[in-house]
């Protein structure tokens, strides 16, 4: 049988109420004698405290949970490392969800967690969305989205970047710098980020004067990268392959150079992310440097500000990077 809290109470020769403030350090008007007595039985007798009882009492579990689409995916690797390291600063444990980008299992999860009573929830939404089902949601807790936009009502926070504007930005210098022939290999076509990252190439390139112009989408992966750079039978007719993110773009490099095809001297690539796994490979990827770990350490401070009483923006944009590396041939103005 547990052991609960009046049993500790009763071998330590204390109140119930002495234990539970030792147990939630608020010790100011204990005893030094008394803590380390009522400490050294709750670890003789392996208390642990119950924290789903607890959080019915105070109305607070200090956990929160964390969706994101994919672990393998290093971009979501790193808004989890972000999410971790601040909520272990403030005094959160997170409990992690992986959906695999499916939203049957999304929603399962969001129900899990409403369950346990998290204090807060972060998501990072899978590439269908059912605005309907998402509309019939109701949040009594902190809830912030990141990267991708979802339907869900009474969001606190929209944790974003501008993709549409960087991309605009990455055609526009490409074209300034000779290249005339592109071909944009994008991210699944449900997909709110993969959506601006394609509209914001193709904006940046109108009333240009290009003499091609192909694309091509898959899921963020480097095999749909391969596969479809590889099947593509006559890809040296492109100055620059455009990728919707660093896997398709390796996937890329990968089969350009299964096909003898010298990057960037014959066709340049250009990713989007910057991941850290392809920081050594070479030529090094020019892409662009995404915020990802404080998109994980700002959604934990949006939701600590929001339960400790503080207004918060609807809206947060952090900024990006464009990096030119060794994988274009491009001059920049300094």
């Amino acid at each position: 049988m547990s052991v609960r809290l009046k049993d500790i109470a009763k071998i330590a020769g204390v109140s119930v109420g002495t234990v539970s403030r030792v147990i939630n350090q608020k010790t100011s008007e204990i005893g030094g004698e008394t803590v380390k007595r009522v400490e050294k039985v709750i670890k003789e007798e392996g208390y642990v405290p119950n924290i789903r009882a607890r959080s019915l009492k105070t109305n607070r579990s200090n956990i929160l949970g964390l969706l994101i689409p994919s672990i393998k995916n290093p971009f979501f690797t790193e808004i989890v490392r972000g999410v971790e390291d601040t909520a272990y600063d403030l005094g959160y444990s997170v409990i992690l969800c992986n959906t695999y980008d499916n939203f049957d299992k999304e929603t399962k999860y969001l129900n899990t967690l409403h369950e346990l009573r998290v204090d807060g929830i972060i998501v990072a939404g899978s590439y269908d969305r059912n605005k309907e089902k998402e509309e019939a949601y109701s949040f009594n807790v902190p809830l912030i989205a990141i990267d991708r936009a979802v339907y869900y009502k009474n969001i606190s926070t929209f944790i974003t970047t501008d993709n549409y504007s960087s991309s605009e930005k990455i055609a526009e210098i490409l074209f300034e710098n000779g290249y005339r022939s592109f071909f944009y290999l994008g991210g699944p076509k449900t997909n709110s980020v993969a959506k601006k990252r394609y509209k914001g190439t193709k904006a940046g390139l109108k009333k240009k004067e290009i003499s091609k112009f192909k694309e091509v989408f898959g899921n963020f992966s480097i095999e749909d990268g391969y596969t479809l750079i590889h099947k593509e039978k006559n890809i040296k007719d492109y100055d620059v392959i455009i990728s919707g993110n660093d896997l398709l773009a390796m996937g890329a490099i990968q089969a350009l150079r299964e096909k003898n095809i010298d990057i960037p001297n014959e066709i340049s690539v250009f990713g989007f992310d910057d991941m850290e796994i392809f920081s050594e490979i070479t030529p090094k990827l020019s892409t662009v440097k995404q915020p990802s770990y404080l998109m994980g350490v700002n959604s934990v401070k949006m939701i600590d500000k929001t339960l400790n009483g503080q207004r918060v923006k609807e809206k947060y944009e952090l900024p990006q990077k464009l990096l030119f590396r060794d994988t274009t041939k491009v001059k920049l103005n300094e």
